[in-house]
C-alpha cells in the first residue's frame, strides 16, 4: 500500500509546487501586520507634526493595509478566464511576475505610500490568481474539465437554479469563513495587541502564530475523521463566544488596563484556535468541493472573488470602527452577530462529502437534496469507471447541440 502512493513522485512535488499558494496568502497577507507597527516605517510613511511625533492615520492604514485585497480580489476573478486561455501553468506563471514586480515596488520606496500601496496590489493580485488556481490544480481530473468547460458560460451561475445553488454554497463557505473577524486579529494583531497595552505585542503575535500552525496541522490531521457539520457547528459557538466576550471587556471604555488585555488576547487565542481546527483549512475544501459541473472554474473564481471581497471589506472597515467610531474593543460585538450567519450557513449549506465523488456531489446539487441529508445518500458506483459527466450536464450539452 506504501509504494502505491510513492508511485509516482513527482505528483507529490508539482501538489506541492501549487500549495504554494497558500504560503503566499498567509505570509503576503499578514506580514504588513507586524511591519505597520513599527516606529521606523511609521517615521517613514506617516505624518509627523512639529514635535516629530508620527502616526499612520486611520485612512491611510484602511488604504495601505487593504489594497492587497482589491489586488487578490482582480486577481481571483481574472483566474477563470486564464485557466480557460492560458491553463494553470500560464495562471502560475502570470501571478509569479506580479508578485515579483509588486515586491520590488515595496522595496523601492523608503517614503511613498502610493508606490508601497501599488506595490501591495500588484502582490495581492499575483496571490488571487494562485489562490483561485491551486486547489482546482490539485484536484484537477483533465478529461472531465475538457468534456465539461466546452459549454460552461457566465451566464449559467445566475439563470441556471443548479448552478446557481452550486455559486451561493461555494462562495458562502468563504464569505462564513471571514465574517466572524478572524481577520481583525491576522492583519491588525500587533497594532491590536499595541492598542489595548500589552508590553510586547510583537512576541504575542509570534506566540499567536506558532500556535496557529500546530492547530493547523492538527485539523489536517484529523480532516477526514470528524463529521464537518457538527465540527463547524461547535467551533462557531467557540468562535462566537470568544469575540462576544473580547466585545464585553472593552465596555468600560477608556484605556485598556494590562491585566484586561491580557484576558483579551486570552479569548482571542481560544478564537484563533478555533477558526483554525476547522473553518481554515475546511473553508477552502468546502468551496472548492461544491465547484463541481462544467463551470467548475468559474463557480470557483467567483467564490474566491467573494473571499477577497469579504476579506477587504474586514480589512478597510476594522481601522474605523476601532478607532474613528471609538469601539475598541467592543467592535468584537459586530462580529458576534455575524457569527450567526455562519451558524446558518452551516445548518443550510453544509453536507458530509467525505469520500464522495465530484459526480456524487454533483447529483446532489441536480437533484435538489437538501445538504443537511447528503450523509444518509446512498453511494453511487459506475460500472466500472467513475462518471464523466452528470445527468444533469448532458442535458444541457444536447439542448445546446440542438
Amino acid at each position: 500500500m506504501g509504494s502505491k502512493k510513492f508511485k509516482y513522485p513527482y505528483i507529490w512535488l508539482f501538489c506541492g509546487f501549487a500549495a504554494l499558494g497558500a504560503c503566499l496568502y498567509g505570509y503576503d497577507g499578514v506580514y504588513f501586520n507586524g511591519v505597520s507597527t513599527l516606529d521606523v516605517f511609521i517615521s517613514h510613511f506617516g505624518d509627523c507634526d512639529a514635535d516629530g511625533a508620527c502616526a499612520i492615520s486611520p485612512s491611510e492604514l484602511s488604504v495601505m493595509t487593504s489594497m492587497i485585497n482589491v489586488g487578490e480580489l482582480v486577481g481571483s476573478v481574472s483566474a477563470a478566464p486564464l485557466n480557460d486561455h492560458l491553463g494553470r501553468k500560464g495562471v502560475f506563471m502570470t501571478g509569479t511576475i506580479a508578485i515579483i514586480i509588486g515586491i520590488i515596488l515595496q522595496l523601492a520606496t523608503t517614503s511613498s505610500r502610493a508606490l508601497m500601496t501599488a506595490g501591495r496590489a500588484l502582490l495581492g493580485y499575483g496571490v488571487g490568481n494562485f489562490s483561485a488556481t491551486s486547489p482546482l490544480y490539485i484536484g484537477k481530473d483533465i478529461d472531465r474539465e475538457a468534456e465539461l468547460e466546452a459549454q460552461s458560460s457566465w451566464s449559467q451561475l445566475i439563470t441556471d437554479p443548479i448552478e446557481r445553488r452550486k455559486v451561493i454554497y461555494s462562495a458562502g463557505a468563504l464569505v462564513a469563513q471571514q465574517i466572524n473577524g478572524i481577520q481583525w486579529f491576522y492583519y491588525f494583531g500587533t497594532v491590536f495587541s499595541k492598542a489595548i497595552g500589552l508590553s510586547d505585542p510583537f512576541m504575542m503575535t509570534l506566540i499567536v502564530f506558532i500556535i496557529q500552525v500546530f492547530v493547523v496541522l492538527a485539523a489536517v490531521l484529523c480532516a477526514n475523521r470528524l463529521p464537518r457539520r457538527p465540527l463547524l457547528i461547535i467551533t462557531t459557538a467557540i468562535m462566537t463566544v470568544s469575540i462576544f466576550v473580547v466585545g464585553c471587556l472593552g465596555i468600560p471604555g477608556n484605556d485598556v488596563s494590562e491585566t484586561i488585555g491580557k484576558v483579551i488576547i486570552s479569548f482571542v487565542i481560544i478564537e484563533i484556535v478555533a477558526f483554525n481546527f476547522a473553518w481554515g483549512p475546511l473553508g477552502w475544501t468546502i468551496a472548492s468541493e461544491m465547484a463541481v459541473g462544467r463551470n467548475r472554474n468559474k463557480i470557483y473564481a467567483v467564490a474566491v472573488a467573494c473571499f477577497w471581497i469579504t476579506v477587504w471589506v474586514t480589512v478597510f472597515t476594522l481601522p474605523y470602527l476601532y478607532y474613528s467610531a471609538n469601539l475598541g474593543p467592543k467592535t468584537g460585538f459586530v462580529y458576534t452577530g455575524l457569527c450567526f450567519v455562519t451558524w446558518a450557513y452551516v445548518y443550510f449549506c453544509v453536507g458530509e462529502v467525505t469520500g464522495r465523488s465530484m459526480e456524487e456531489i454533483n447529483g446532489f446539487f441536480r437533484d435538489g437534496i437538501p445538504a443537511r441529508h447528503w450523509k444518509n445518500q446512498p453511494r453511487r458506483v459506475a460500472d466500472g469507471a467513475s462518471y464523466s459527466i452528470s445527468e444533469h450536464d448532458v442535458t444541457e450539452l444536447e439542448k445546446a447541440s440542438g
